[in-house]
């Protein structure tokens, strides 16, 4: 049986965050790259998840 310890947990979570701010970063550099009336949606949409 394994044991899980604090240890384990802590470093679980702070791998979801390293997911978490990559995808943020992702999300804020794609809106901004893009341009144009037609994609006011998209880049509206993109900051919602960031």
């Amino acid at each position: 049986m394994h044991k899980v310890t604090l240890e384990m947990i802590i470093d679980g979570l702070n791998g979801d965050l390293v997911g978490e701010y990559a995808a943020l970063i992702q999300y804020t550099q794609h809106a901004s790259m893009l341009k144009g009336a037609e994609y006011f949606a998209v880049i509206d949409e993109l900051k919602e998840h960031a």
